[in-house]
């Protein structure tokens, strides 16, 4: 069972003050994702054919044979004409040029010219000319059909990408991670004392120096350490937050007298974290403003608390927190309200506004009793403190 010693009696000087620090100790049990336009073309393709005859005791003869063919529209620039004369059967390849007693010589590019014959007004131009075409030009062969492409979107899915030379981008560790190796952070801290006496004068590590038990650590390293607090909570106004070891600087139990471990501010909707070494025992003083914290006649804090003693080493390394509002009901100060939490929400101990709500918290009216606040068993800890809580 998770106890508290009670309200600790501090004499300073010839006055005496009541100090809210309550010593958690766990004693037996109590365990969280083309267009092509057709246009009109016009090709002219021209086949000339050289013949060279030779004869005995002749000079040699030379037969040039053109036949134009024409593809597409296109207007013809010059008309056909009738030739009387032979022509040379030759046979190239896969082009023959056949023997006719008619040959039509035609223009049908229109940036060239070429030399015509009389007209003759018998003649039926245009069949004469598709007619002599046919004749004279062997049909071409057809041309092969082009392989379809690809899908190209598909394509370039199907291809395997190389992402291992490009770095990647680390996932997002929660605050509220444990570190998958096991081994926790010392990062940041101090030296540890040894831990001295039992009970009530029970002193853990305070850190050397003091107060390097307690650091401020980022939301991307908060999960690396082994007992954390994430502060939440400001609506309005800035809150300064003031967080100290139990046992002070020169080894008495006044740590909440005008000390501080760590100092920072909380602005709205911000949030920050703390990290605790092991061992480590105390309490953080909330209140609004920039200006430091309300204190008593002897400089203690008079703010709703957290307190805390995380890893304790005479409890067999147990946990313990809760909240308390006695030295401000004491001081007959204005109550901050405060929600002391697990990470998942369990283990509360709250205190409202004007302790207008009171749940597993200390108030002026249970200072003596023990046992109040959350507890759980050793290991890491993650702790959720909602600052200027409404109730």
């Amino acid at each position: 069972m998770l106890s508290s010693s009670g309200l600790l009696l501090l004499v300073l000087g010839a006055g005496s003050a009541l100090a809210g620090m309550h010593d958690h100790r766990a004693h037996a049990h109590h365990k969280r994702h083309v267009n092509t336009i057709a246009r009109p073309v016009v090709t002219v393709v021209e086949s000339r054919t050289l013949t060279t005859t030779i004869f005995d005791n002749c000079a040699t003869t030379h037969t040039v044979l053109t036949a134009t063919t024409v593809f597409g529209d296109h207007p013809l620039a010059t008309a056909p004409q009738l030739n009387t004369e032979e022509t040379t059967t030759v046979l190239l390849t896969t082009t023959v040029t056949r023997t006719a007693t008619n040959f039509v010589k035609v223009t049908a590019a229109p940036t060239h010219t070429t030399e015509s014959m009389p007209e003759d007004p018998t003649v039926d131009k245009p069949n004469a000319v598709m007619n002599l075409v046919k004749h004279i030009q062997p049909a071409l062969p057809q041309l092969p059909k082009l392989p379809t492409l690809p899908n190209l979107p598909q394509l370039l899915h199907d291809i395997p990408l190389d992402t291992t030379s490009k770095p990647k981008r680390p996932n997002h560790v929660d605050w509220t991670s444990i570190p998958a190796h096991g081994a926790f952070s010392t990062k940041g801290f101090g030296g540890r004392t040894a831990p001295q006496d039992t009970n009530i004068q029970y002193r853990g590590n305070v850190g050397k120096p003091w107060g390097s038990n307690i650091i401020g650590v980022s939301a991307k390293e908060a999960h690396l350490y082994k007992y954390v607090v994430r502060f939440s909570g400001p609506e309005t106004e800035p809150w300064t937050i003031t967080v100290w070891n139990k046992v002070g600087p020169t080894g008495k139990m006044d740590g909440w007298y005008g000390h501080a471990a760590l100092t920072f501010v909380l602005h709205p909707h911000e949030v920050r974290y703390v990290a605790f070494d092991e061992d480590s025992e105390g309490g953080w003083a909330a209140g609004p403003g920039e200006d430091g914290l309300p204190t008593d006649t002897w400089g203690g804090y008079t703010t709703t608390w957290g307190e805390f003693s995380f890893g304790d080493v005479e409890n067999g390394g147990w946990s313990g927190w809760d909240v308390s509002a006695i030295q401000a009901q004491l001081a007959g100060q204005h109550v901050q309200g405060m929600r002391l939490c697990l990470a998942d929400g369990t283990g509360c101990s709250i205190v409202g506004r004007d302790a207008n709500r009171v749940v597993n918290a200390y108030t002026d009216s249970k200072r003596h009793r023990n046992g109040i606040g959350g507890a759980t068993v050793p290991g890491p800890v993650r702790l959720s403190a909602r600052i200027d809580y409404q109730g």
